[in-house]
């Protein structure tokens, strides 16, 4: 699938691609560094397929949602020239009154840090720290699975919660408190099957806390995965819930993953 291109580096100019691109600079050529917000499932092929377009020495920043770690070492195979980065952010947008979109940048956090499976030099230039630093709550991480997993977890609980039931914002979710509470052992759980060698396991309250968190200071956002239940497009589900069709148990993110992609196929 082709994805639109700004000159800024930014590739994929969706909701989080404009929000993205509404913190850049004005045009700088070449940019520090092309920055990725395509679907988890388009992921792969976009990154691969821009290699030709930038010259060698720009990183590559994912900012996908989903159990990227297939995608990513697939990509870190196909170009191992290219610096790689995988970046998490709870910016977000809506629509106004209007159509057009507002972005909520306040009270964001973006994480940023090397690709897991990348073998090219890790260590960001001064150009690309700049241009991360323009990012709400932005930080550099050496270790970037605990927080792709941390955000992992809230993306499944949340998103999937807001695809299944199509509500139009995350601060709608505080009519499903019972549910998440009987989601969330399910979830941490999975992600301990996903991410094996990380051997501390989060902790139930601990993750509720944040979760209420997140949702509170995103509560106006309109949730990515409803709206693309709503526009009819693929969702990203197969990298969020649908991950526990790879193993035994887990019957409440079956069902969610189900009925998610159910909803697509109507």
């Amino acid at each position: 699938m082709a994805h639109a291109v700004s000159d800024k580096g930014v590739v994929g100019l969706g909701a989080l691609g404009n929000a993205v691109l509404s913190l850049l600079p004005d045009r700088v050529e070449p940019p520090p560094a092309v920055l990725f917000t395509v679907k988890a499932f388009d992921l792969k092929a976009a990154m691969i397929g821009q290699d030709t377009r930038w010259p060698r020495h720009i990183p590559f920043i994912s900012l996908a949602n989903g159990y990227l770690d297939e995608e990513l070492a697939a990509v870190a195979r196909a170009i191992p020239h290219r610096a790689l980065r995988v970046g998490i952010t709870t910016i977000g947008s809506t629509m106004t009154e209007g159509g057009a979109p507002r972005f909520f940048i306040q009270g964001s956090q973006t994480r940023w840090g090397p690709f897991p499976y990348a073998s090219a030099p890790q260590t960001p230039g001064a150009g690309e720290l700049a241009l991360l630093a323009r990012f709400p709550g932005s930080s550099w991480e050496r270790e970037m699975r605990p927080y792709i997993r941390g955000k992992w977890i809230l993306n499944v609980v949340i998103n999937s919660l807001c695809a299944a039931y199509r509500l139009p914002r995350n601060a709608d979710l505080e009519h499903h408190k019972a549910e998440i509470d009987a989601l969330l052992p399910e979830t941490i759980g999975l992600a301990a099957k996903l991410w094996p060698d990380l051997h501390d396991v989060p902790d139930i309250a601990a993750t509720r806390e944040l979760l209420w968190n997140v949702v509170r200071n995103t509560g106006q956002n309109e949730n990515s995965m409803a709206r693309d239940i709503r526009a009819g497009r693929p969702t990203e589900s197969r990298f969020l819930a649908g991950m526990a069709e790879r193993f035994a148990g887990f019957p409440r993110l079956r069902e969610l993953h189900r009925k998610i992609e159910t909803s697509v196929e109507s």
